[in-house]
């Protein structure tokens, strides 16, 4: 039972390496001391306990792999409760965020000291980086297992001094339409065999038939967002390759428009919100893993293996 604290800053591929872990190295369990700030639905749901618990199948409830917000908690609850979920497991991902909890003595040194692990610092390669690396390195010093670079080129996938690397992966960015739908609470009129299609592009279609006409042409793997009352361009993006379509205002197109979506198997939801608010609501969705894609979960497997791999040999050597 070997605690690895998962640890960086914002979101910088936590629960990417998580999985990857997981994935790679199968005897392992998942911990998050605190609620911090994703909610997942109605039920005030951690996002990464939800995630991590479909992909790992812990016999966990989300709230038993992510404790609650820091005003709540004590020490003792954070250890009773890692006890439990890495009973019988070689080693638990301990994901933290490195400054969240500090000031009440939860940040990820202190969840370190306190669970007797090393933390495994993930740096997204961004400006600052070098800087970031030299700083923590520095400060952690012999509670630091090793640095992660996040997001990296393939000149960075054997940089010295860094335990590993994880290269950039572009449909790692990119939502899918079951994040939309789950994201803005959408009803799903048509399409749910296309809720896993990857949405690189976000329309929005206020113009003329005969300009969506060309506009939709140009751009693939889209997601529209119009009235319900625009009939005329819900079904120029339909005629086109798009990933969903989000129609606004609680207005339900006709039975035709709903039977073509279908056939297409173009996924087409209904939120009540106007065009300009469903837009702006839309691209402040964050892309996240997505247990039911197994390609991604495969691509996942793929590009954190190197770093999963070492891990596992220092932690044999320990």
């Amino acid at each position: 039972m070997k605690p690895i604290i998962i640890a960086g800053r914002n979101r910088c591929g936590r629960t990417l390496l998580s999985v990857g872990m997981a994935l790679n190295l199968q005897d392992v369990s998942y911990f998050k001391p605190l609620f911090i700030k994703k909610v997942w639905g109605k039920r005030g749901i951690d996002e990464d306990a939800r995630i991590i618990k479909k992909v790992m199948e812990l016999p966990f409830s989300e709230t038993e792999i992510c404790l609650s917000q820091e005003e709540d908690m004590t020490g003792e609850k954070i250890k009773s409760a890692f006890k439990k979920v890495s009973k019988g497991k070689s080693i638990t991902a301990v994901e933290s965020d490195i400054f969240y909890g500090y000031k009440k003595g939860f940040s990820a040194l202190h969840i370190a000291h306190l669970l007797e692990g090393k933390i495994l610092l993930l740096i997204e390669k961004d400006d600052g980086w070098e800087d970031e690396a030299a700083f923590f390195s520095e400060r952690l010093n012999s509670s630091l297992l090793g640095i992660v670079l996040n997001k990296a080129d393939a000149s960075d996938l054997k940089k010295e001094g860094f335990l590993g690397a994880i290269p950039y992966e572009s449909s790692l960015s990119t939502l899918s339409a079951r994040q939309i739908a789950e994201e803005l609470y959408a009803t799903i009129l048509a399409g749910d065999d296309g809720l896993e299609k990857a949405i690189e592009n976000i329309l929005v279609g206020a113009m003329t038939v005969e300009h969506a006409n060309k506009y939709f042409l140009q751009e693939k793997n889209k997601c529209v967002i119009t009235g319900g009352d625009r009939e005329d361009i819900i079904i120029s993006a339909l005629s086109t390759p798009t990933s969903c379509v989000v129609i606004t205002g609680d207005i339900v197109p006709s039975i035709s428009v709903i039977e073509k979506a279908e056939r297409k198997k173009i996924p087409l939801l209904s939120v009540s919100w106007d065009t300009f608010t469903t837009a702006e609501k839309i691209e402040a969705i964050v892309p996240r893993i997505r247990p039911e894609n197994k390609e991604m979960l495969a691509r996942i497997k793929e590009m954190t293996k190197p770093t999963a791999d070492k891990i596992a040999s220092l932690l044999s050597l320990s």
